[in-house]
């Protein structure tokens, strides 16, 4: 074996190499009694050479070098580099042109196509083309470019949401009637509710105070509705009282007049302030020719009949008696006609009369034509304020 070593020049590479190692080892004669050889190396050449010489090598690369030490280089548009590997086995390739082009086909998942030894796969062109035809996800990051994917490779179907929100796949999401509880409210403060008070228009609906709930439905505050009477007297009073009646007045408005002592009311349709209705009621038994009634079997006149204390207002006349006779009856002020009332009927009344007579006068009734049988008449009046 010495003599077929010494007999043939070593080789280059890495054959050459342990070639070279097994020559040395061979004809090494040590300097000295402790100089060691290396005899793990010579080994390991030495299986190396065993491998070569029974045909037997490692299938596993991590990269395919070219005769000048470089990476695996297309030298014409249509040379073609061919790997067939499976799932973990590290490939990586990278392209040195613009206009390179690596196309993957595989049935394993993979995740990220590296260049060089870190980085996710990147266009140095806008012409460069990447083609994955596999069942993995693929993802693009970075600036502006385009991910073409085949039909029905993504066949992801977005589900139904369903619950208090509600959709139809990815669409737009909506809360389903009758789900927001009381519980998913937002906090309200003690003694608050929920209202749209003093904001202009309509809108979201607000936390609203007590205070402002009674403004707004113009009631009182219960701790303090409760009025003593001198409250209510005072509110009774505010006007209502005084010794001047109001400006503007409404029909029917009540006003006590202090400085008379008497209680009147608005009359809005003879624009007066009146008291209550008084009565005067006077008559006469039989066949009765004109001139003034009786009251009480005493003959009335100009100076006998209803003193008037006060200013009056005559607001109506009535009258009864056994059959109709052409003629009048007349209400008078100390012998003065205020008011007339026809009396060719057996009855009738007049409410719409609207005569003064100022106080100191005396009411009586008169009948000033026609004879009539058993008549009674009423005369009406009120207080009038001045």
């Amino acid at each position: 074996m010495r003599y077929l070593i010494r007999g043939r020049a070593p080789t280059a590479g890495a054959r050459g190499d342990r070639l070279r190692m097994l020559y040395a080892a061979v004809n090494y004669t040590p300097a000295v009694a402790d100089d060691a050889f290396d005899t793990d190396n010579l080994t390991a050449h030495l299986k190396g050479i065993d491998d070569e010489l029974s045909g037997k090598a490692d299938d596993a690369f991590r990269t395919i070098a070219c005769p000048a030490g470089t990476n695996p280089v297309a030298d014409s548009p249509t040379d073609t580099l061919t790997l067939a590997v499976g799932a973990g086995s590290g490939l990586s390739i990278t392209g040195d042109a613009t206009a390179d082009s690596v196309t993957f086909n595989t049935t394993s998942p993979w995740a990220t196509v590296f260049t060089g030894d870190t980085g996710a796969a990147t266009a140095d062109t806008v012409g460069d083309t990447l083609n994955v035809l596999g069942s993995g996800l693929v993802a693009v990051t970075g600036g502006a470019k385009t991910l073409t994917i085949s039909t029905s490779a993504n066949n992801y179907a977005h589900p139904n949401h369903s619950g208090d929100v509600t959709s139809v796949g990815d669409g737009a999401q909506t809360i389903a009637d009758n789900a927001v509880s009381n519980a998913k409210l937002a906090d309200m403060a003690v003694n608050t509710f929920k209202a749209r008070i003093g904001f202009p228009g309509a809108g979201d609906p607000a936390d609203a105070t007590p205070a402002a709930v009674r403004t707004a439905l113009n009631v009182e505050d219960g701790s303090t509705a409760d009025q003593s009477d001198a409250e209510i007297l005072t509110a009774w009073q505010n006007g209502t009282i005084g010794t001047a009646f109001p400006g503007t007045p409404a029909d029917g408005q009540p006003f006590y007049r202090t400085d008379l002592d008497h209680h009147f009311r608005y009359d809005s349709g003879r624009t007066k302030w009146l008291g209550a209705q008084e009565e005067f009621e006077c008559g006469k038994r039989g066949s009765t020719v004109a001139g003034y009634l009786t009251r009480e079997s005493i003959a009335l006149s100009a100076t006998l009949g209803k003193y008037l204390p006060y200013d009056v207002t005559v607001t109506g006349m009535a009258f009864a008696h056994t059959a109709a006779v052409v003629g009048n009856y007349s209400a008078r002020r100390s012998g003065v006609s205020l008011a007339t009332i026809s009396h060719n009927s057996t009855g009738a009344a007049d409410m719409t009369l609207d005569v003064d007579a100022d106080a100191g006068g005396i009411l009586a009734v008169n009948n000033d034509s026609g004879t009539t049988d058993s008549p009674i008449v009423q005369v009406y009046y009120r207080r009038r304020a001045t």
